[in-house]
């Protein structure tokens, strides 16, 4: 781990750095779910993580994986601070580093607003999926269905990537209006093929969020 190196020393020690392709996986998932990023002037662009602070197993879980790429472990941060009753989230960022250029090109567009990439097809995998689940997914005990909070983006992405979710996993998905913006929805006949995809990415804080299995008599 390197942390707090100043200059030419942070420099020279950001060329050694290589993305692994479980870190370009979750830079996938998480980017498309909660994770935000921004461009520098100079040097590309970074990632910041951030969730509620009751998901900090979950923050802590990226920051080992991002370690290396970090200069300041996780954060507490109160948000909404001049309400009666204050949040939390806890965060932290990656280096600006130009490996995230890449990134920030295809899931921004030139006004800093996010989008869908147009390579989400070829790149999505079962546990980039699984990452964009637990940044913002939530199962439903009403429909018995999943949804990927995905309010955004534009209906007409989300009709795209519903149809790249039928053509590379064989899911029902569609978009399902909430208070004027658009999620998705993984329909209840295909609950089990999508739980099946991402179960074995899912992080034990987030069983939760899993379909129950049904107990045969």
């Amino acid at each position: 781990m390197e942390q707090n190196l100043k200059r030419n020393k942070l420099k020279e020690y950001k060329k050694t750095l290589v993305l692994t392709e479980l870190q370009r996986e979750i830079v996938l998932g998480t980017v498309i779910g909660n994770a935000s990023m921004r461009k520098s002037k100079t040097d590309g662009a970074h990632i910041k993580f951030e969730q509620k602070k009751s998901s900090s197993e979950y923050v802590d879980h990226l920051y080992s994986i991002f370690q290396d790429w970090v200069g300041t472990p996780p954060q507490i941060r109160n948000i909404e601070e001049n309400l009666p009753t204050s949040r939390e989230s806890i965060w932290f960022r990656t280096y600006s580093h130009s490996a995230f250029l890449f990134y920030y090109n295809q899931f921004y567009d030139e006004n800093g607003n996010k989008k869908i990439p147009s390579t989400l097809k070829k790149q999505l995998t079962a546990r980039v999926l699984a990452y964009w689940y637990m940044d913002t997914g939530s199962f439903s005990l009403g429909n018995e269905g999943y949804y990927l909070h995905t309010q955004c983006f534009t209906k007409e992405e989300l009709i795209n990537v519903c149809i790249i979710f039928k053509e590379k996993f064989n899911l029902k998905v569609s978009p399902h209006l909430d208070k004027g913006n658009w999620k998705l929805y993984i329909w209840k006949e295909s609950s089990d093929a999508f739980s099946a995809l991402i179960k074995p990415y899912i992080l034990p804080i987030f069983s939760y969020k899993l379909k129950k299995e049904e107990k045969s008599s």
